[in-house]
């Protein structure tokens, strides 16, 4: 048969290719190929052949010699991997990367169809899970159980993760059947399995599997060889976790850094003898020094003179005895003032426990204090609300309820007098409820003269608002007025506050104060001022409704009365049996059309009502001079106006008798009033006619009349 025959088909070409040339006389040359034995394994052979016919090619007769150096073979392919694999470790940096490209180099660069790393996989013993691969799978993947048996292939990298030496298994057969369970999908072709284990830093940490085709027997030096790729490859991955640990190391420690230069609170190195050789910028913040003025001094520059020997000798003890003082330390910036810091100071100490510098963490506390003493001061300041607005009562008057409600203001502490303005729909300020000294030319209820009272109630219609009286104010400030006597009279500071009722401001809380320190009270007692807005609105808030509607009533009326808006017309009385007229009843109509009736009734409830009547009689006697002499003209007024002698003054100018008849209207409460003697009417006689006593008030009665 032809040689050929007996060499591997993948290596045909290269077989025929040297026979060729030997045949053509060429210099014979060592070649190497891989044959077939009889159980159909393959191994590298040596073959060497020289021609020993003399006669012409391609018929020339071949001496052939062959050696078996698989073995050497396989040696030397470690050996080279070996040196692939230093080559791909040599500058890694990124263990993941590494691990794939020795995989790589090892399938590349050798026999082996597969090469994969694996790890202990958690939970199951004996588990595998596959780190990462390169080559020809074979159904290989994820987490790989190993298969009982001494003689299954995957027990090669279970027993070198286990034992920590490496271990070679093979198999004689064609295919293996791959176990229930074990993480492989379908048969495997693999006949010869390496695995190698990787010490890392002391402790096994890795398995390297090698897997190839044929069955191979590993001699000894072989073997180690490929522990030495795990050593290798166990050297490099220390030298990158140690690297990766430094890397992190540096940043964590650039991290505190970076924090402790962002951080909040101030933070300060100083040597045993107080220089301070570091500071953040939160120390600069805080101190209002510059970091250039803070390194170098000492910290006796914050110190607020407040703290005695002895404070500063009880944290030396503290430090000293290897404790960490804290506490709340009371310092001075570099403007003067005084702030409150929470202060932790601990000792740093040298390898033989001496003390070499201290280390303080402080918290500027200064405005949470103040929050917490204005969280106090709010809440005792409601309850003083509380408890002095329930001595407030409610008057018949909006005027008696404002008195009352302004003398409990006073009560309060740092509110020394009080005031309410009441805004009415001319934006005229009506002082109300004055108490104590009046400072101010106020009177109750006469508008005062406020130039710049619309100013005012622009700035109050924003919220409550104070203001120090020491803050200079031009003579053209809308409160100058104000300020110049109250400066007089020692007070220190003003607040105003609006009063709403109904979604409208209907008046401004004035409270003073002689507190000294004007700018914080102003700023603490606003919510004060608020809440005292609330009550007054519904204290104040109905009453000055109504009288509201009674100043705009009695402006009306007024109006009526001053611009004459109303014209007499007269009723003739006809006898029936003659048809003669014997007297004419004055009626009044105004000009807005409104019933009469319903005009006197709102003249009265503003105090008008009597001026009303008596300017509507007036007007109809004086019209009644059109009329034909003789007959008696007939007037209507209340009770109240003839009692308070309306009637009379009427009688006196009229031309003819005159009946005044009490109108049905109003309800007569005194007849004896009524009977009493009126005042003489010069001229014509007249006549009155009063409701009778049994009927309803709303009944004219003629029961009785009396003639002057």
């Amino acid at each position: 048969s032809d040689v050929t025959d007996l060499i591997v088909p993948d290596d045909h070409p290269g077989a025929t290719e040297a026979m060729a040339a030997v045949t053509r006389g060429d210099a014979p040359e060592l070649l190497e190929f891989r044959f077939l034995t009889s159980s159909g394994e393959s191994r590298w052979m040596q073959m060497h052949s020289r021609s020993v016919d003399p006669g012409p090619a391609p018929h020339r007769a071949l001496v052939t010699g062959l050696q078996d150096i698989h073995d050497r073979r396989a040696h030397r392919e470690v050996l080279d991997a070996l040196a692939a694999v230093n080559g791909v470790l040599v500058g890694a940096d990124d263990e993941s990367t590494l691990l794939d490209d020795v995989c790589r180099v090892l399938v590349d660069g050798t026999g082996f169809s597969l090469a994969w790393f694996g790890a202990a996989g958690p939970g199951v013993d004996g588990a595998l899970a596959m780190v990462t691969s390169y080559g020809q799978s074979d159904g290989l993947s994820g987490p790989v159980t190993r298969a009982p048996g001494a003689s299954d292939l995957l027990g090669a990298a279970s027993t070198a993760l286990a034992t920590g030496r490496t271990d070679v298994r093979t198999s004689g057969d064609e295919q293996t059947a791959s176990p229930a369970g074990s993480g492989i999908r379908g048969e495997r072709r693999i006949r010869t399995t390496v695995g190698i284990p990787v010490e890392v830093d002391g402790s096994i940490d890795l398995v390297l599997v090698l897997d190839r085709m044929d069955s191979h027997p590993f001699q000894t030096s072989t073997s180690a060889n490929f522990d030495q790729i795990g050593h290798q490859v166990g050297m490099a991955l220390s030298g990158v976790r140690a690297r990766h640990r430094l890397v992190d190391a540096l940043n964590e420690q650039a991290l505190l850094s970076t924090a402790i230069e962002q951080a909040g609170e101030s933070v300060m190195i100083a040597t045993v003898d107080g220089t301070v050789v570091y500071a953040n910028p939160a120390t600069a913040v805080t101190t209002g020094y510059p970091l250039q003025e803070i390194l170098g001094g000492t910290t006796a520059k914050f110190a607020s003179g407040l703290h005695d020997k002895e404070f500063y000798k009880g944290i030396r003890e503290t430090l000293r005895a290897g404790g960490t003082w804290r506490g709340v330390m009371v310092n001075r910036n570099r403007d003067g003032e005084l702030y409150e810091e929470d202060s932790t100071v601990t000792a740093v100490r040298d390898d033989r426990g001496e003390i070499t510098a201290f280390v303080s963490v402080l918290r500027n506390i200064t405005r949470e204090l103040k929050l917490e003493a204005d969280l106090h001061r709010l809440r005792s300041d409601r309850d003083s609300v509380v408890a002095a607005m329930t001595g407030v009562r409610v008057g018949p008057t909006i005027e008696a309820t404002a008195a009352s409600f302004c003398r409990a203001v006073a009560r309060l502490e740092d509110i020394d007098l009080a005031r309410v303005l009441l805004v009415d729909s001319d934006e005229q300020a009506v002082p109300l409820g004055i108490t104590g000294t009046a400072y101010l030319n106020w009177e109750v209820g006469v508008p005062i003269d406020f130039p710049h009272l619309t100013t005012v109630l622009e700035i109050t219609r924003t919220g409550s608002w104070w203001l120090p009286l020491d803050t200079p104010v031009g003579p053209d400030h809308a409160v100058a007025p104000l300020v110049a006597p109250l400066i007089e009279t020692g007070f220190e500071s003003v607040g105003f506050t609006p009063i709403w009722w109904e979604g409208r401001i209907f008046g401004v809380l004035t409270v003073l104060s002689r507190t000294p320190e004007s700018e914080q009270w102003g700023e603490a007692r606003t919510t004060v001022l608020d809440e005292l807005s609330s009550y007054a609105g519904t204290m104040l808030g109905a009453q000055a409704s109504r009288r509201s509607e009674w100043k705009r009533l009695r402006d009306e009326i007024r109006d009526v009365i001053d611009h004459v808006d109303f014209h007499p017309v007269f009723q003739p009385v006809i006898a029936l049996d003659g048809g003669d007229v014997h007297g004419y009843e004055a009626l009044t109509r105004f000009a807005s059309g409104r019933r009469p009736d319903l005009v006197f009734e709102d003249a009265h409830s503003v105090g008008l009502g009597i001026e009303l009547e008596t300017a509507c009689a007036v007007a109809a006697v004086r019209a009644a001079v059109a009329l034909s002499t003789g007959p008696w003209l007939g007037v209507n007024f209340s009770p109240a106006a003839v009692i308070a002698g309306a009637s009379a003054t009427v009688a006196e100018l009229a031309d003819r008798p005159l009946v005044v008849e009490i109108t049905e209207h109003v309800e007569v409460e005194s007849y004896a009033a009524l009977r009493a003697p009126s005042p003489p009417a010069r001229g014509c006689g007249s006549r009155w006619t009063v409701p009778g006593p049994a009927m309803p008030a709303s009944t004219t009665s003629w029961s009785s009349s009396q003639t002057s």
